[in-house]
């Protein structure tokens, strides 16, 4: 908490001063720099050939709690797992995983994790710059353009883990770069605002059916919606990044950020009422609400009621549809959280110790949402602004890391959590998506 409270002081001086909007990030600045294009492609980790044995009225709610200490009596278990760099035969997965060059900027590869075979999606279909793998890893959206300078072509593909492309859409002017599933059905975009940056807050949503090729607009008419300049702006991911408000995958509830820039609203949309609305401070850590894959709740992190409740320690809640609060983990910081397809487990990414070089090395946990249980595998990562920190396995035994490990270089880690093992699986990539194998 030491070292939250000092930076939160910090962005809190900073803002001040600062008109841009302040985003999270526990690597240096150039983690975030653009790759160096060149034509040699990354090293993809051939991993040895075999079959793996695979395992209603809108209320005001301050939240109040005693602080809770990070030991192993407090809920926590260590399992801690050590990364072997070798490839591990016996220990690896199914599916096929969607890796991402770092090396060329916008290589994308598949790999299937039981033959070790890697297809180049890049060298099959020209260029992608986006990936996305639906909810229920059978498809893969990416952003595809072709053809020479004075004819270009922009479009949507979807595809199967094979690289077989099941349907083409054109790209919609409007559309931001990334695509983002809501479910396994509907496609996410955020709408380019490029000139109108005082009010992105309001900015809109696309939606398009990629089963009926609908499509349908979004936009956040909600009381006292924050839009004014100025506010260090918290960091969401996309890509709610674009319009502060977050939509479930039922498209029936939003939270969204409310005046004066600190006040989070969750907002039924049928009803077209506050279900709940509470304070969050500003914080260096990612806070996106984070909707289950059911769409029936949300995750929230950092400190949820009012301005006097500041001492209290920053804390990870569970928020159902109907505005109703739990506190699921307290005592110690978290830098992300990612659900598991299924919905029972939270991967949770936790502020790891200063590292020689000063920099930060986070540790994989999971947490068990239904017993409350937090599971520490001590695997330590640096996760890289603009990139996802983990990816969960479709079977939900495994997770790949993204790993910043030196300035330039990326590797993917492979985690098994049922067999206690971990080793790389790519270099100078990063992984996007797990999908089924097809």
């Amino acid at each position: 908490m030491k070292k939250l409270l000092q930076i939160a002081l910090l962005v809190i001086m900073l803002s001040a001063c600062s008109a841009n909007p302040i985003v999270p990030s526990q690597t240096p600045p150039d983690f975030t720099a653009a790759p160096t294009v060149t034509m040699m492609p990354p090293t993809v980790t051939q991993l040895p050939t075999g079959t793996p044995d695979v395992i209603s009225t809108s209320t005001s709610q301050p939240i109040f709690a005693p602080t809770v200490i990070y030991d192993k009596t407090a809920g926590v278990e260590s399992k801690c797992v050590a990364v072997n760099q070798t490839v591990q035969k016996d220990h690896l997965g199914t599916g096929v995983s969607v890796l991402e060059s770092r090396e060329s900027g916008s290589g994308f590869f598949v790999l299937n994790m039981q033959t070790g075979n890697s297809t180049d999606l890049v060298g099959k279909h020209n260029n992608f710059l986006d990936a996305s793998v639906s909810p229920d890893g059978t498809l893969l959206a990416v952003y595809h353009v072709s053809g020479e300078i004075g004819n270009i072509k922009t479009e949507l593909l979807l595809m199967t883990a094979n690289g077989e492309i099941k349907k083409t859409f054109s790209w919609r002017e409007e559309w931001g770069m990334d695509a983002t599933w809501l479910d396994n059905q509907h496609l996410a975009f955020t709408i380019l605002v490029p000139t109108d940056v005082i009010n992105v807050g309001k900015s809109k949503m696309s939606i398009l059916n990629a089963l009926t090729g609908g499509h349908r607009i979004l936009e956040p008419n909600f009381p006292d919606l924050y839009d004014s300049f100025g506010y260090p702006l918290p960091y969401w991911d996309k890509p709610w990044g674009g319009t502060l408000t977050a939509y479930n995958p039922s498209l029936t509830r939003a939270v969204y950020l409310g005046d004066p820039g600190s006040n989070y609203v969750l907002w039924d949309l049928q009803r077209k009422k506050s279900l709940l609305t509470w304070t969050q401070f500003v914080s260096i850590v990612q806070n996106t609400p984070r909707w289950s894959p059911d769409g029936t709740k949300f995750l929230m992190y950092g400190v949820l009621g009012t301005v006097d409740d500041i001492s209290l320690p920053y804390k990870l809640y569970l928020v159902d549809n109907d505005g109703n609060p739990s506190e699921l983990v307290a005592g110690f910081g978290i830098f992300d959280y990612f659900w598991s397809p299924s919905g029972r487990y939270v991967a949770l990414e936790l502020l790891g110790a200063k590292a020689s070089d000063g920099y930060y090395n986070d540790r994989l946990a999971i947490l068990d949402v239904q017993t409350k249980k937090i599971t520490d595998y001590c695997v330590e990562f640096r996760s890289s602004a603009g990139d996802p920190s983990l990816i969960w396995s479709p079977d939900e035994t495994q997770i790949l890391l993204n790993d910043k490990y030196i300035t330039g270089h990326w590797r993917v880690i492979l985690v098994d959590l049922t067999k206690g093992t971990a080793f790389p699986i790519a270099e100078d990539m990063i992984a996007t998506g797990w999908m089924k194998s097809p």
